[in-house]
């Protein structure tokens, strides 16, 4: 590897250690309440960078089982959800559809994509009795753009904007019943990829506002969401590292009427391994996590799934780099 390369790794994992130092103030989330994009998500994917200008759709699955850790107060599965101990199992499939256009902005590519995780989900009590079985729609993410520059040789910076409007299955005195939410969040971010030499190594950070919660009134605090990748292609194989963040940055606002522990600050780290493998066009890969830390949030281990493809691109087919959100 160049002494430009280890630079600009250098660079990234640097950002990602800056951003790392905001998460440590205390804060609080309202019971139930789920951060707008799912966490880890965007593991393995290069979101510093825009594929070529065609239409990709990107399958995204995980499942795991996580653990909460604190709450303690009555959530939207019942009157467990958020006690120490209680569990739950939860599985996702996410279509990503991605047009990256032919147009420059400011000397960046521009790509748009429209998100629409759809989960299944089991609660149980610390006991072990089910409680409940919410399935349905999140909120549509709609993401209008992600700006991409080449900062360096192989080193891609990007900006981007999510809307996540309340279109999912909204139930419940809350409205936290089920997996929609009454809730408007804004996520701008900001990403950078390496993807010099077979390597991609990418810090991706997200920035959620929400408004406020029209069946409560809480207005759930803002919260860092952030993405780590290091992995490097030998061949048509890929392995990596992976590890992910979710902390609240922010206090929630008009808590104070809810019962003592309605809200509370949380936040979850996790590290993993990735496998990848690129059969040409399509491109698969296959990502490990588990919790290290979990505070007032679920923790566990999850398997994510990616499988991406172009419908079109507008130039020759060749090796896919994963288009994403």
């Amino acid at each position: 590897m160049s002494k430009r390369a280890m630079r600009v790794i250098a660079g990234v994992v640097a950002s990602a250690l800056t951003c790392g130092v905001l998460v440590e103030r205390a804060a609080a989330w309202e019971a139930g309440y789920l951060v707008g994009t799912f966490p880890g998500i965007t593991l393995g994917l290069p979101m510093g960078a825009n594929p070529p200008p065609g239409v990709y759709l990107t399958n995204l699955g995980n499942y795991g089982t996580d653990v909460f850790t604190g709450h303690g107060t009555a959530g939207p599965a019942g009157a467990s959800l958020g006690e120490v101990g209680a569990k739950i199992d939860l599985g996702q499939y996410v279509p990503v559809l991605t047009w990256s256009t032919p147009w420059t902005i400011l000397g960046a590519t521009w790509s748009m994509t429209v998100i629409q995780p759809m989960i299944t989900s089991s609660f149980y009590e610390p006991g072990g009795a089910i409680i409940s079985n919410p399935a349905g729609l999140h909120n549509i993410i709609l993401n209008p753009f992600n700006l991409s520059w080449e900062l360096a040789p192989g080193f891609f910076g990007a900006l981007g904007l999510d809307v996540i409007p309340p279109t999912g299955r909204i139930s419940g005195a809350t409205g936290l019943a089920n997996w929609g939410q009454p809730i408007v969040t804004i996520e701008p971010r900001v990403s950078f990829s390496y993807l010099a030499d077979g390597w991609n190594i990418t810090s991706s950070f997200r920035f959620g506002v929400n408004t406020v919660n029209t069946y409560t009134g809480v207005t759930d605090g803002a919260y860092l969401h952030t993405d780590l990748t290091l992995a490097k292609k030998f061949d048509k194989w890929e392995l990596g590292a992976v590890a992910y963040g979710v902390n609240q940055i922010a206090a929630d606002s008009n808590c104070g009427s809810k019962p003592a522990g309605y809200c509370a600050y949380g936040e979850d780290v996790a590290l993993g391994g990735l496998v990848g493998y690129d059969f040409g066009p399509a491109s698969v890969k296959v990502i490990v996590t588990d919790s290290v830390y979990t505070r007032n949030f679920a923790g566990g281990w999850r398997v994510y799934t990616q499988l991406a493809f172009p419908l079109w691109v507008d130039q020759p087919a060749k090796p896919f780099v994963a288009a994403k959100f």
